[in-house]
């Protein structure tokens, strides 16, 4: 009998975690759930998915497929910008 393999959870950044915490500029770690702030970022490989969750102070995001590239396609458009910004 073939059995699927569980997924496989990576945790990409989480505001509970001190030193995540710190590179977001918080002084401290932060429970999103608890304190109203606070991220948490967390990837999801499993048989014939992948999956990214956003999780913050207003819920839940969960992100496939095309989504997650576009996202990424986005983010990387705000950082270059910023960078711009700030070489100028």
């Amino acid at each position: 009998m073939l059995t699927t393999p569980a997924p496989r959870t990576r945790v990409l950044l989480d505001s509970t975690d001190r030193y995540d915490a710190h590179l977001m500029g918080y002084d401290g770690p932060r429970d999103a759930s608890e304190d109203g702030e606070g991220l948490s970022v967390t990837l999801e490989i499993g048989v014939g998915y992948t999956e990214v969750r956003l999780n913050g102070p207003d819920g839940e995001v969960r992100l496939s497929g095309a989504e997650i590239r576009l996202v990424a396609e986005a983010l990387a458009e705000v950082v270059a910008g910023a960078k711009r910004a700030e070489a100028a």
